[in-house]
């Protein structure tokens, strides 16, 4: 195996201006860097964005999926540090990309000289908070497709061919989420806002507030309307909250 390429593609440029700030995107369970193409033209001008892409999906489909938290959390990192050690950079997690922004952020937080500017957080509980008890990755097909519609995450229609690809991956991803294990020791010094929607049947709002206890910095909170994927829908306001905190963020952000 070629450790460099494997390494570097976990970095996935989406819309890449050749600007020296960035927002990396964490995608949720299931997904890849594709899922952060609907949010280009919102981004685009204000920095670059990149998605991180895990093997096993998207242009990384005939490679083998990872099951070892250790190896995503130093693979992206150190993606991270060959390439992009001299930009500003957002990290943003949504769902199971909430957790490996933060482990990969802490990470880099203990090994490197990198410091993201801001870790934004969406659709994710507290680390603590986590139900340990409900372990997706176990459920059979017709369980979880039924546990992923009612979180919205679903189509109501997909072809047979297309579920029997999506499945797999999902529940890779599932067995990640189900075994990941936070360390109650780790505290990153980077701020942290935290985004909620409000009508999440995965993620009770009441179970975000211990983020705060992750983070020696800053912590802020954002209730908005929508379910669990609120990110992607116009009535939320999320883009519109998001993108003018990045604005004043990197405006007020000396170059690297």
């Amino acid at each position: 195996m070629n450790v460099e390429k494997f390494i570097s593609n976990f970095i996935r440029p989406v819309a890449n201006n050749g600007r020296k700030s960035a927002v990396v995107f964490f995608p949720f369970a299931g997904a890849g860097a594709f899922s952060a193409y609907r949010f280009s033209p919102s981004i685009k001008d204000i920095c670059d964005l990149f998605g991180v892409q895990l093997p096993g999906r998207e242009n990384r489909a005939e490679e083998n999926l990872v099951h070892q938290h250790e190896v995503i959390y130093k693979s992206i990192a150190q993606a991270i540090i060959d390439k992009y050690s001299d930009y500003q950079l957002v990290f943003w997690g949504h769902s199971l990309g909430a957790y490996i922004a933060f482990e990969t952020l802490a990470y880099l937080e203990k090994h490197s000289k990198v410091r993201p500017l801001r870790l934004v957080l969406s659709g994710a509980r507290a680390p603590q908070n986590l139900n340990k008890e409900l372990q997706l990755h176990k459920l059979s097909d017709e369980e979880l497709i039924a546990r992923l519609k009612s979180y919205g995450g679903f189509p109501e229609h997909m072809d047979q061919n297309l579920i029997g690809m999506f499945l797999p991956v999902v529940r890779a991803d599932c067995f990640l989420l189900d075994t990941y294990f936070y360390d109650s020791a780790v505290k990153i010094s980077t701020p942290i806002d935290v985004y909620a929607g409000k009508d999440d049947l995965a993620v009770p709002t009441r179970l975000i507030e211990n983020w705060q206890q992750t983070c020696s910095s800053n912590c802020s909170f954002q209730i908005l309307p929508g379910d669990h994927f609120f990110i992607y829908q116009q009535s939320s306001g999320f883009m519109s909250a998001f993108t003018s905190k990045l604005k004043l963020l990197l405006a007020s952000t000396p170059g690297i």
